[in-house]
């Protein structure tokens, strides 16, 4: 095992933390003594000479004090260093002890369908943010649509220049609003094929055979080809009905999206505190051999790191 590795790795980081602490720490008294000699001597000084110096007295001050707060800063974030420190060892010496104990296939398993979940979560998310997309633009295009007929149907009553181009600059924008649909459409649809495909690859994998999601809700791509020039084949208003029965169609099949990613959500909420749970015991049996090699670690410490992966297994993936 590479555990030995770890600890030197450890004791070296610590190493430089502790110099580091101490020259800080000489730095800040050196400073301090500086700042605290600068006001004495200026004290001192009578009030003409006072008010001739006081301008680089205080930016001369303030520079001081910005530093003794810099380093006092930089003394205040050492320790958080060291439990980094500590905890990237903690993580990497309980994964070797893990990779080569009784528990080694539990771990590897649930670490596996873990992945797969993750996968399947964020492709779901995907598809369900487009859906909402698609739906979003669906309504702002009904919206710009109905402007637009209000305003043809001035246009027809007045006869007004004015109202007239109102309604041509309502038109073209009524136009934009639908491509933007059809653009929406076209997204979901790209999301949702590949959300289904990664579903198609695992759905027989007997490690994620416990799931049990159901995703075969394909958009008909019937839906993303109805718009195409509709535009510019139909009337406002039987545009806009279109568009109408396209949002009854669709809005069903993004609610079920939504849904699927909450119950995807859920089963990785619970299997990730599937992991935590064995995880927590598995790097528990560390904390005697760390000590074993001088280094002090409570199982308050070990039950604090709610990481799944190590480091390098993150650096890996």
């Amino acid at each position: 095992m590479n555990i030995e590795i770890h600890v030197r790795n450890y004791k070296s980081k610590m190493s430089g933390f502790y110099a580091k602490t101490a020259q800080a720490k000489d730095d800040l008294q050196s400073h301090q003594s500086a700042l605290q000699e600068h006001i004495a001597s200026f004290e001192n000084r009578n009030i003409l000479s006072k008010a001739l110096y006081f301008f680089p007295y205080a930016l001369r001050k303030s520079s001081m004090e910005n530093r003794v707060e810099e380093l006092n800063r930089k003394i205040s974030q050492f320790p958080r260093g060291q439990n980094d420190a500590l905890r990237v060892l903690v993580l990497e010496s309980a994964r070797e002890l893990m990779l080569n104990g009784d528990n080694a296939d539990d771990v590897l398993r649930l670490e596996q369908e873990h992945r797969i979940l993750s996968t399947l979560f964020g492709l779901t998310g995907k598809a369900a943010e487009s859906g909402r997309r698609a739906l979003s633009a669906v309504h702002n295009a009904i919206d710009s649509l109905s402007d637009a007929e209000d305003l043809e149907l001035m246009d027809a009553v007045t006869k007004s220049k004015f109202i007239s181009s109102m309604s041509t600059i309502q038109n073209f924008s009524a136009a934009d609003a639908t491509a933007q649909v059809n653009q929406a459409l076209r997204e979901f649809q790209q999301n949702i094929n590949e959300r289904q495909s990664h579903w198609n690859e695992i759905k027989h994998d007997t490690l994620i055979e416990t799931v049990d999601f159901v995703m075969d809700m394909i958009v008909d791509s019937g839906l993303v080809d109805t718009l195409g020039s509709l535009f510019s084949l139909i009337s406002l208003s039987e545009t806009k009905d279109k568009l109408k029965q396209l949002h009854v169609e669709l809005e069903p099949i993004v609610n079920g999206v939504l849904a699927e990613m909450e119950r995807v959500s859920a089963r990785l909420s619970h299997h990730e505190n599937e992991m935590l749970v064995l995880k927590y015991a598995e790097r528990a049996k560390i904390i005697p051999l760390l000590r074993s090699h001088g280094i002090e670690v409570t199982s308050e410490f070990v039950s604090s790191i709610t990481e799944l992966y190590a480091p390098s297994e993150k650096s890996s993936k």
